[in-house]
């Protein structure tokens, strides 16, 4: 038994899931830090009043709005360098794991529940080994294939035998990628995802056929460092994995409630489907329509959570199995991708209104169920040009250099916090410029952490272009519109500013409305605004004062 469990956890599974998974996930958060958790942010601190989710927790700061403001901003830029730095540091995703955990947890006012998984799988990433791409597959200069030997007198150089299954690999991966951006495009604008889901099926069947082609040969394992999917030692991967089974088992288990299973729970949350009606209008071409629709559609549900809790279970012995085991476990592993997909999908395709929680288990079901191999030819690719570019250039830091790039990071970072316009952005903003240039300061007096520092700088600096442009476009999912389907996106400080205007007013707080109505007004989306408010809170302000009189 014990051999048993120590194989379960300690045996080493393909790294590039535990990289992928680390690096698309905390990518994700930097942009749901920033698009989806400031727009609330006014609630925190309102009229002094909070209650934590457990007595014990009241020992944790109070949260403010500038308190919150603030760790969603730190969270964000956090996240963008575990994400985009070489080798992820373990401390920093400890404090992001931290600082998540009490800005939900110190709060009712954000009841969401997803909270909790994600704080697990943050808990769970911050012991994943510290891995860079160079690595897991060495230079690029690795794959240069061994000459053919030359006839005898000639001078020519010997011409290069390729790599077996590499054009393959290479030319899917392209695929892969236009058929994603087509799949997004057309999700973005309304149209039709047959183009898009048709080039991206082609794309990964010319990756899996390359990836057989690969493995039968083996030239492409021997080119490499570690092989083509190399294994590490990461126990943290199947605690994410047994925390997903746990989950999909426990909703399985509440959906045998007979709201669910007689399908009254879908046919109100799909307003009668109203937001499925592509999936009605398929399932009454087979005669299943009316109540026996929903009882069917409500068992369904029940039967995938427990098909995907089943995956994520076997997912830490599938890759190291042989022989029949291997191929039923892989079956389980394709069953559950598949309906994990559509699950997922399927909750945005309705409008549910449940954050970007649907996106993170999407990421998580691809890294853990795809197959490694394509997984790591994907990976190995993408990270090509990273790769060719550390290998030309020296292998040293300049301290110099690495200073220089710390102070612009940090200096970027100042009207990063004035354009957001939120309280404790700039506050959060100044924090971390403050400990950049404490960091380029220190690097010019201990030169072996020049090359952490530089990818840190650079790391805050895509940061500091990127957030301004989720603040502006990412915002509004979450409004449900007259129609029932969500609202365009729009400016994150609008939201921000609107919301806090019309608590204020409700109170009677018309000082405190104004000045939040004339900040929403300054990001209002074109032909949506609130200068009427703004006109009805100046007259307050110009007859009654800052505040409602209290009688």
């Amino acid at each position: 038994m014990r051999s048993w469990l120590e194989d379960y956890w300690l045996a080493p599974v393909p790294a590039v899931r535990g990289w992928l998974v680390l690096r698309t996930f905390m990518l994700l958060f930097a942009f749901d830090a920033i698009a989806d958790h400031l727009r609330p942010a006014w609630r925190y601190g309102t009229a002094g009043f909070n209650v934590a989710h457990a007595r014990e927790l009241d020992v944790l700061p109070a949260p403010t709005t500038e308190l919150y403001v603030g760790a969603m901003f730190v969270l964000a830029i956090a996240s963008f360098v575990v994400a985009l730095t070489p080798r992820a540091p373990r401390a920093l995703m400890g404090v992001i794991a931290v600082v998540y955990f009490w800005s939900w947890s110190s709060s009712m006012h954000d009841s969401y529940q997803h909270h909790y998984l994600l704080s697990l799988f943050f808990l769970a990433f911050t012991f994943l080994p510290p891995l860079s791409s160079w690595d897991l597959f060495g230079a690029p200069g690795a794959l240069a294939a061994k000459p053919v030997e030359a006839k005898r007198g000639k001078a020519k150089p010997a011409p290069q035998a390729p790599i077996s299954g590499l054009r393959e690999l290479t030319i899917g991966f392209v695929v892969v990628v236009i058929g994603a951006a087509i799949l997004y495009a057309a999700w973005a604008s309304g149209a039709s995802l047959a183009l898009g889901a048709l080039v991206l099926v082609a794309g990964v069947g010319v990756m899996a056929w390359g990836s057989l082609v690969s493995r039968r040969d083996g030239a492409l394992d021997r080119a490499l460092p570690h092989s083509l999917v190399p294994r590490a030692s990461a126990w943290s991967m199947p605690l994410v994995w047994v925390t997903a089974a746990v989950v999909y088992a426990y909703t399985a288990v509440s959906k045998t409630e007979p709201e669910w299973r007689d399908g009254a729970a879908l046919r109100d949350i799909t307003r009668n489907g109203a937001r499925i009606t592509g999936a009605v209008d398929f399932f009454a071409m087979f005669g299943i329509e009316g109540d026996a629709l929903w009882t069917f559609l409500g068992h369904s549900v029940i039967a995938l959570q427990i098909a995907c809790a089943l995956g994520y279970a076997t997912a830490a012995l599938r890759d190291r199995a042989k022989g029949p085991l291997r191929v039923v476990l892989d079956v389980i592993a394709i069953v559950a991708l598949l309906l994990a997909l559509s699950f997922h999908l399927g909750a945005e395709y309705m409008g549910l209104q449940i954050g970007w929680f649907s996106w993170y288990m999407i990421l998580l079901a691809i890294a853990t169920f795809a197959p490694a191999s394509m997984l790591s030819a994907g990976v190995m690719l993408f990270t090509w040009p990273l790769r060719e570019l550390r290998e030309r250039r020296a292998e040293s830091a300049s301290p110099i250099m690495a200073a220089v790039l710390a102070l612009i990071a940090g200096a970027v970072l100042l009207p990063l916090g004035m354009d957001a316009d939120m309280p404790g952005a700039l506050g959060a903003c100044a924090l971390i410029g403050v400990a950049l240039l404490g960091a380029g300061l220190y690097v010019t007096l201990r030169r072996e952490h020049a090359a952490e520092v530089r990818n840190v700088a650079i790391a805050v600096a895509f940061a500091a272009v990127m957030i301004p442009i989720a603040l502006r476009v990412l915002g509004g999912d979450e409004e449900i519109g007259r129609d029932g389907r969500p609202a365009p996106h729009h400016d994150v400080r609008y939201d921000y500013w609107r919301f806090a205007g019309g608590d204020f007013r409700r109170r009677g707080e018309w000082a405190l409305a104004l000045d939040a109505y004339v900040h929403a007004n300054r990001h209002a989306p074109r032909g949506e605004n609130r200068e009427e408010q703004e006109r009805e809170m100046r007259e307050r302000v110009r007859t009654e004062g800052p505040r409602r009189e209290e009688r």
